[in-house]
């Protein structure tokens, strides 16, 4: 059942089923950045995350970086926002590790935003040691298998 907290990317529409499911461990489809050290550049990604009809969250969903260097990457919840890139990286609280409330539709897109930054120091490099981990637990939504 691991794979049914589903994050996307490729700037999902709001409350809509479209973008690019995020890889899985396979490293086809990450979440990427390419930044400016020299300008301590930040970028923000617009994800989505989503479970399968016919499911549903029980609790909170919880969302965070790990790995080495996780203190670069950052996350804000949008929800059900149209936020731009721009926007999202002056007006959202960006935080370490964020909840996704129970009661939330999370059978639609339910927008967060991902925020990627360097340093100064950093030498150019393609690093892949940090991962986003979705942590919840999903159950058999009863109500929509009835109808």
């Amino acid at each position: 059942m691991a794979d049914l907290i589903q994050i996307y990317t490729n700037n999902p529409t709001v409350m809509g089923t479209d973008g690019t499911l995020v890889s899985n461990g396979t490293g086809l489809a990450p979440i990427s950045a390419s930044l400016d050290a020299a300008k301590e550049e930040q970028k923000a990604i617009k994800c989505a995350l989503r479970i399968p009809t016919g499911y549903k969250q029980q609790g909170s969903i919880k969302l965070k970086f790990i790995g080495e260097n996780a203190s670069m990457w950052k996350l804000a919840i949008d929800g059900y926002s149209e936020t731009d890139a721009a926007k999202a990286l002056k007006s959202l609280t960006w935080k370490d590790e964020v909840e996704v409330e129970e009661g939330c539709d999370v059978n639609v897109n339910y927008v967060f935003w991902v925020r990627a930054g360097c340093s100064k120091d950093e030498r150019p490099q393609s690093d892949t040691s940090v991962k986003l981990q979705a942590e919840g637990t999903i159950v058999v939504d009863e109500e929509a298998k009835s109808s």
